[in-house]
Formats: structure tokens, sequence, C-alpha cells
């Protein structure tokens, strides 16, 4: 069996859950990101990537589950 973890931000505006989002997926090309340049350069992806979208994938982030909690439920019951 997968095991799917994803995460959320919820905050009570959307601008204060995608401030958090910008705050924790500000990456930089740093030691914690070395598996990326070999994940990029290795695999053939049909698109590029960029460090934040490696960052946002790493972190459960990647079905956008970011804004209020009503939008944060339209998303999961979609």
């Amino acid at each position: 069996m997968k095991h799917l973890e994803w995460r959320h931000i919820v905050r009570d505006t959307e601008k204060e859950a995608q401030a958090e989002l910008a705050r924790i997926t500000n990456v930089q090309n740093t030691a914690g990101y070395v598996g990326f340049g070999n994940f990029t350069s290795k695999s053939k992806l049909e698109q590029e990537i960029t460090l934040q979208d490696y960052s946002v994938s790493n972190r459960g982030l990647r079905p956008n589950l970011v804004g209020t909690p009503q939008q944060v439920a339209e998303r999961i019951l979609a």
C-alpha cells in the first residue's frame, strides 16, 4: 500500500495562507537541496521543475491545500 502524506496551510485569510506558503517555500540552493540537482539532471521529466516545485513536493504541499478553512475543505471534497 502506498502512503500519501498531504500537508495543509490554513489561515483566517487566503492572503495569510499564501504568505505562509511563500515563507516556507523560500528555498535557496543550499546543502539541503543537493538532491534537487541530482534529481533534475538524472531524470527525464517532460517538464522543467523548479527548486520551489521540488520543495513543495517534498513538504507534501503538492495538492494545494492552502487557504481559508472553507477553501481547503472545498478542495478536499472536490
